[in-house]
């Protein structure tokens, strides 16, 4: 069974879901202050030169505003509407776990099984990887977007569920023991998804359309695992001539995956509320159903972290709030459920919108002013003093990223990369943290101070409330170009069945490979280790006991030690 929610309570919020969108105008206990307000949030995006997004608020089961602002296809002049099919993208990660949930509750499948079980071509490692490990990102396994980009695909390229699972069968080590660390990917979705199928009989996509969809009456909600696919009234993808400025012209940001689990849901704001509301139902009617899939995770030693089946607790306008976000292509997608208010709120776009700060404003609109003193609660922004400005500025290394620098310019402290070709404003609190801007609902900083409290010895990045990772200061090695000849040649990986070639030119070293479009350029960041583009991200050369070069390893973002031997021998 889906839940013991009545079908007439599912059947009238579905029917107001179609009712609204043929008279929007007729919002149900519409106070007039909040929605003129709500309708003031989203003014500038009622254009019709450039997409835009579809937005709805159900309370109770009872749909109280939904509305489309923009364009869904720019080219033949389809504004969006609440109806608009949009790609979800990670906001299907909850219905594939929610799949696992059913399976587990029916003892088809059992989430403490080693998931050879189901899937027995995958690599046996010292520590078996079980299915909880891939509802919670502990898995340790490298996510697959990363090792297709190390292996020569592209970001528009077809992506098919299939390489997934080639390409991880012949990974040969992990990113870290299973338990141990919670590192976000979508490899382990991609799995659920298979797992799915193999304890059910059923493709996901039909698993989740009459266990879950068709009961709930989501009628516009499928699994998009065919990148040919007709979808109508499906809105398509727009990212700006020029990164950042909406004003220019607008150009067409494909999207042609065909994974599933970690993605692949098309889906429009009515459905989404509809799913909304059945939180509330599940809580209501099949307790132990929803804290099986609500109840965060923890470590294997007890550590907590803020993942529990597809979904993450989040505080918006001081109230707590279970969903989950995505973002693929120029889609942005996000769902936020508000228990004790019986509220759900959803946002979906074809283009690139800060929908966490959106999710926000309505909350505040429509719910007012919360507790600011949630677990996890945001401290108000503030200026940075300039003795803090001072105390911060320099050169940190994180173990699996990029050296960042934290610049002084013109009296302000930006976050500076590969001597500065990416850089971002700091947004700065009263509690000390700061974070990249647009970044804080994933990823934020904390200083260390010296014994005496002036002097900032490290950092802490907090990847959520329990995870806490120190960032060492460091100081940016600069070597002659005369120095660089020696990581010149070919790299191979069997892993990513792919060759990357090393060369110096005017002076500077650049990465290529058969398939990549342009040369990436290597910034150096410490000895024996560059920084450059996605993929590559940050490259390790190792050497023998002789101090000759033998490979390197990738740390891609998702993907750590990535392991490319060098052909040829050491010159």
């Amino acid at each position: 069974m889906l839940s013991h929610m009545p079908h007439q309570t599912l059947r009238s919020l579905a029917l107001s879901a179609v009712w609204l969108c043929c008279a929007p105008a007729c919002l149900a206990q519409a106070n007039e202050t909040w929605q003129a307000e709500l309708e003031a949030l989203f003014a500038p995006y009622d254009r019709t030169d450039a997409p835009g997004l579809a937005v709805g608020i159900e309370r109770d089961g009872e749909i109280v505003f939904a509305r489309g602002y923009g364009m869904a296809d720019l080219e033949h002049n389809v504004p969006v509407t609440p109806e608009t099919i949009f790609h979800a993208a990670s906001i299907s990660k909850q219905f594939t776990a929610f799949s696992i949930a059913l399976l587990a509750q029916e003892n088809a499948l059992s989430v403490d099984d080693d998931i050879r079980i189901y899937l027995p071509d995958m690599p046996e490692f010292e520590e078996p990887v079980l299915v909880r490990y891939l509802i919670s990102h502990t898995s340790g396994l490298r996510s697959f977007g990363d090792l297709f980009m190390l292996g020569g695909q592209e970001m528009d390229s077809v992506w098919r569920h299939g390489q997934v699972l080639s390409v991880i069968e012949r990974q040969t080590a992990l990113d870290f023991t299973p338990g141990s660390e919670h590192t976000y990917n979508n490899t382990g979705y991609a799995l659920l998804a298979e797992i799915t199928e193999r304890a059910s009989g059923q493709p996901i996509r039909d698993f989740l359309h009459d266990r879950v969809f068709a009961p709930l009456g989501m009628t516009h909600s499928r699994i998009g695992d065919d990148s040919t696919e007709i979808i109508p009234n499906r809105a398509l993808s727009y990212a700006p001539g020029a990164a950042g400025d909406n004003d220019l012209p607008w150009h067409r940001q494909f999207l042609n995956f065909e994974t599933i689990g970690s993605t692949g849901l098309k889906t429009n704001v009515t459905d989404l509320l509809i799913w909304g509301h059945h939180f509330e139902e599940l809580a209501e009617n099949s307790p132990d159903l929803f804290s099986t899939i609500s109840t965060t995770a923890a470590l294997n030693d007890g550590t907590p972290i803020n993942y529990a089946y597809g979904l993450t607790w989040q505080n918006f306008a001081g109230h707590r709030s279970i969903g989950h976000s995505g973002s693929e292509a120029a889609f942005r997608a996000r769902i936020a459920h508000f228990p004790a208010e019986n509220v759900s709120m959803v946002v979906l776009s074809n283009m690139h919108v800060d929908n966490a700060s959106i999710v926000e404003d309505m909350a505040r609109i429509y719910l007012g002013e919360g507790d600011d003193h949630l677990p996890g609660a945001i401290a108000p922004q503030i200026e940075p003093s300039p003795d803090l400005i001072d105390a911060l500025a320099g050169t940190y290394l994180y173990e699996f990223g990029r050296l960042f620098t934290l610049e002084i310019v013109e009296g302000e402290l930006i976050w500076s990369e590969r001597n500065g070709a990416s850089q971002s404003p700091l947004i700065f609190h009263a509690d000390g943290s700061f974070e990249q801007e647009g970044r804080r609902h994933w990823t934020y900083f904390t200083p260390v101070y010296s014994d005496d409290g002036r002097a900032i010895s490290a950092l802490i990045r907090h990847d959520d409330p329990d995870r806490a990772v120190r960032i060492e200061r460091t100081a940016q090695w600069s070597p002659e170009p005369s120095d660089l000849s020696i990581y010149e040649g070919d790299y191979f990986s069997p892993e990513v069945d792919q060759t990357w070639t090393i060369e110096l030119k005017d002076d500077a070293l650049y990465a290529h490979s058969l398939w990549s479009t342009h040369d990436l350029p290597l910034t150096p960041a410490i000895e024996d280790r560059f920084d450059s583009e996605w993929p590559l991200n940050t490259l390790i050369f190792d050497r023998d006991e002789a101090g000759d070069i033998t490979g390197l390893r990738i740390h891609s973002g998702r993907a750590r030690n990535v392991t490319f031997n060098r052909l040829g021998g050491t010159e």
